[in-house]
């Protein structure tokens, strides 16, 4: 008997017979078997009855999720794509290939592996730009004096004559400056002066400076501008005692930024900084000479970016020092997680060598939720001392990025990653199907092995794969690779291979000598249900955290601790408004796939049969399903376990 699908309730019915369907959703450690009995009644779309528990709906805008958490409803809406920038993966392998004549067109319709990464906005509402602006409104400058704390009195007051004497409070950016004011100290009293000379256009000239008293004048010869301050007995307070009016400038004004002292710079940057640490210092400089109409210098503005970043963070040596009290806070707060400090001893003296941290929670949430598949790279460090960042990242069930472990080291040899790789494994140990993905970094390879020793199946990426082979190759070779990488079952493996061959006789000796790791996802483990041929979800990661690789090493691990404790919560303010028990994304990509199919299925019992079709191209092909045993003759649900894939 042979049948036609009419409509997507079919297919859907069809792929609803299997008796057990299992969905995951992680956040820290959750897991949920649904069997059929459970399965919600169903949901209209349009003049369709689609059975499942979550309405897919209009476009939602990314800038909500982060500040408007609060303002969630009950239901959630689905996005089609992000309206910023372009996905960390880069563009789809698909369009990559067929443009570069690389592939056979149609040969994977899905195209490059999905990056899920920071795709948690598709959840949220869009808020008005009015209301955002009222909810970000900055406060007044009369708010902002009537909180300013410099004008409540110090509880060691100064004192004169024994009186007390409060400091007075000024505009930081604009002083107004007269006799009798006072300044908690000399390097305020100075600060002050530097900013009433640079925004008054005059240079002064220091006439005499010490501990208890400071002169000086207009740098002008032929003007009587003058300032005269001294400290006040028994206290570090400066009082001004003399200052020549404004009026009394005869110079000229000048822009030259001498006044400019590094102390002053890096007073002004600090809040810049503060926001943005990337910031360079050619930025940094332009910024504040059209700020001021000054001119500055390059090295004077580098120099006051490392004297604010140095105030805001401490020295770069100091930084180490408190690694241990970062151990220390985190393993009492978050019991279980895993923080390893490991030091080498040069000379004799101890300096630090490398660093392992992975949070309790993301362990959980790994063991319980995630496919085991682990994709483990570096990215090199950007601040004062060199170094790698390595990190090993999980899918969840929305294939977003699930960061499990992250440290740091020198350099990317053997010991580093061995020493790396085996904190990881007694992080998660080795659960069934574990997979890691990697690149071509041999020191990384040789960990994995020595490491786990077999009992991880070793993927290499093939994207650095591809990277290499183009060196060595070209022609028509290139056009049968990503097919073969893509290709799902051993025949047509080999078929492919067999292709390569005639074309370059000399391309498999060196795939063999060269890239020894599974890269097609014929030879991938069935336990994993993970496809990816490239190790995206790295990328991800190290996209995640590219403006952060500059802080010290202490502020670094604890800026990616504080960003994994964002995402957690994130994830649960999702979870716990989710419906139903399919996600939406898995909905969402059901419906794109099955809309105008036109299948023809041949039953050969209750839970199997054939299945036929034509794709785009004109070609008909035909295969076997067999709903209980999970399998399809294409060989694409044996490996990811994802019916809504099949082509």
């Amino acid at each position: 008997m042979t049948s036609k699908l009419s409509s997507d309730v079919q297919l859907l019915d069809l792929l609803r017979a299997s008796e057990i369907v299992k969905l995951f959703m992680v956040v820290g450690t959750r897991e949920q078997n649904i069997t059929e009995e459970e399965m919600p009644a169903a949901v209209h779309i349009g003049d369709d009855v689609i059975p499942t528990a979550m309405n897919i709906g209009e476009e939602v805008n990314p800038a909500a999720v982060d500040s408007d958490l609060d303002v969630l409803d009950g239901g959630f809406t689905w996005a089609e794509a992000p309206q910023y920038g372009e996905t960390t993966g880069g563009p789809q392998m698909l369009e990559e290939e067929e443009k570069e004549h690389f592939m056979t067109v149609g040969c994977d319709p899905t195209g490059d592996d999905p990056t899920g990464a920071d795709e948690e906005w598709r959840y949220f509402k869009t808020i008005p730009d009015d209301e955002v602006q009222k909810r970000k409104r900055a406060r007044t400058i009369l708010e902002i004096r009537e909180f300013d704390t410099e004008t409540v009195l110090d509880d060691e007051a100064t004192i004169r004559n024994d009186f007390f004497v409060p400091h007075t409070s000024h505009d930081k950016e604009n002083p107004i400056i007269k006799v009798g004011d006072t300044f908690i100290d000399k390097d305020a009293f100075v600060y002050n002066i530097k900013q009433y000379a640079i925004k008054n256009q005059f240079e002064t000239r220091l006439e005499h400076s010490d501990k208890e008293r400071y002169r000086a004048r207009c740098a002008d010869n032929n003007c009587n501008w003058r300032v005269y301050a001294k400290k006040l007995h028994g206290s570090n307070t400066f009082m001004v005692v003399k200052l020549s009016g404004f009026d009394e400038h005869t110079c000229p004004n000048t822009s030259s930024g001498r006044e400019a002292s590094t102390a002053w710079i890096s007073e002004k940057l600090k809040d810049i900084v503060k926001e943005d640490p990337t910031l360079p210092a050619k930025k940094l400089q332009r910024r504040l000479e059209k700020h001021y109409d000054i001119e500055l210098s390059y090295f004077k503005v580098w120099s006051g970016k490392k004297s604010a970043m140095d105030d805001l963070h401490g020295t770069w040596e100091d930084t180490f020092d408190m690694l241990w009290r970062f151990k220390a806070a985190l393993e009492e707060c978050c019991p279980g997680s895993i923080v390893e400090i490991d030091c080498k001893k040069i000379n004799g003296e101890m300096y630090f060598s490398r660093m392992f941290v992975a949070i309790r929670a993301c362990i959980d949430g790994f063991l319980a939720g995630c496919r085991p598949y682990l994709g483990v790279d570096s990215t090199h460090l950007t601040g004062k001392y060199k170094g790698q960042l390595a990190a090993a990242s999980a899918v969840d069930g929305h294939n977003w990025m699930y960061p499990v472990a992250y440290g740091i080291f020198g350099k990317e040899t053997n010991s580093n990653w061995t020493w790396f790789m085996a904190q990881l494994k007694r992080a998660v140990g080795t659960p069934p199907g574990l997979t890691i993905h990697t690149d071509a970094c041999k020191g990384l390879a040789y960990a994995v092995n020595k490491v786990f020793k077999g009992d991880a199946e070793h993927r290499e990426c093939f994207r650095h794969l591809m990277a290499n082979f183009r060196k060595k190759f070209k022609g028509d070779v290139l056009k049968f690779m990503w097919p073969c990488a893509w290709a799902c079952t051993d025949r047509r493996y080999d078929t492919l291979m067999e292709k390569i061959a005639t074309a370059s006789p000399k391309a498999i000796p060196f795939l063999n000598t060269h890239h020894k790791l599974k890269w097609s996802r014929s030879k991938f483990s069935k336990e994993c249900k993970v496809d990816y041929v490239n190790n995206n979800i790295s990328e991800c990661f190290n996209n995640w955290i590219k403006d952060d690789k500059d802080l010290p090493v202490a502020d670094l691990m604890d800026k990616i601790r504080e960003k994994i404790m964002g995402k957690i919560y994130t994830r649960q303010v999702i979870a716990s408004r989710l419906e139903g028990y399919i996600l939406p994304s898995v909905l969402h990509e059901l419906n794109m796939k099955s809309r105008g199919l036109h299948y023809e299925i041949q039953k050969s019992g209750a839970m199997s049969g054939e299945i036929s079709g034509i794709t785009k191209e004109g070609k008909s092909w035909r295969v076997a399903v067999d709903i209980q045993q999970r399998t399809c003759g294409c060989g694409q649900w044996q490996i990811l376990e994802n019916p809504a894939l099949m082509q």
